[in-house]
């Protein structure tokens, strides 16, 4: 998958061609605790879906279910956000525990 720097139209056309569901995601992986279900990193400025509740953070991640984590104030957060769907959507959770061993 892929990770480029936020604010770029590139890293944003890479992402959009990988699965990202939005324009604005800086990094797309796909994430082997849930089988490989996509989740995505976005700068919250350049997210072209609901940014409410995220006024006041720089990042944060969403599963390709389309459900979101917290803000975050770095990238590197948003990537461990991005790693924990399980915890802020039911659907990854269920895919956590199936793929569970």
């Amino acid at each position: 998958m892929t990770t480029g720097p936020g604010h770029s139209d590139d890293t944003y056309k890479r992402t959009k061609s990988q699965g990202a569901l939005n324009w604005g995601c800086f990094s797309i992986k796909q994430r082997r605790l849930i089988g490989g279900y996509l989740v995505g990193c976005y700068v919250v400025e350049d997210f072209d879906g609901d940014r409410s509740g995220y006024e006041h953070w720089n990042y944060f991640a969403m599963c390709n279910h389309g459900n979101k984590s917290s803000g975050v104030d770095t990238r590197k957060d948003a990537i461990d956000q991005a790693k924990m769907s399980m915890d802020y959507c039911s659907t990854c959770a269920s895919l956590f525990e199936l793929h569970k061993k």
